[in-house]
């Protein structure tokens, strides 16, 4: 089964562009690993995101730069040999505002930042 939920930010939101099947955009989202390297760091992975028709338009509409979200899709692979997820849903989880007011509380905690 190909279905995959991921959670991150928003590094950009891309560009919305017109393709043969519609309007689409392609954006990433940076998930940090929960556990710490071995400098006692912890890293994060870039996820190339694909939304299409209204997800595009929505990502455009209500989140920017930094913004947590939730994103439900599957991995498919491009001519060009690169995996991307292809978004079916995405959910709006907190502004970056919200997350960093977070991250200020738990700055002494053991926990991955986002």
């Amino acid at each position: 089964m190909n279905g995959y939920a991921l959670v991150g930010r928003l590094t950009d939101l891309g560009v919305i562009k017109e393709g043969r099947n519609g309007k689409y955009c392609r954006t990433q989202i940076a998930i940090t690993r929960p556990y710490k390297n071995s400098n006692g760091e912890y890293e994060t992975d870039f996820i190339t995101i694909t939304l299409r028709k209204e997800l595009a338009e929505r990502l455009h509409e209500y989140c920017v730069k930094g913004d947590l979200v939730g994103v439900r899709g599957v991995f498919e692979s491009t001519p060009k040999h690169k995996t991307i997820l292809v978004a079916n849903k995405l959910t709006f989880l907190a502004t970056k505002q919200r997350v960093d007011d977070i991250e200020k509380q738990h700055e002494n905690d053991d926990i991955p930042q986002f």
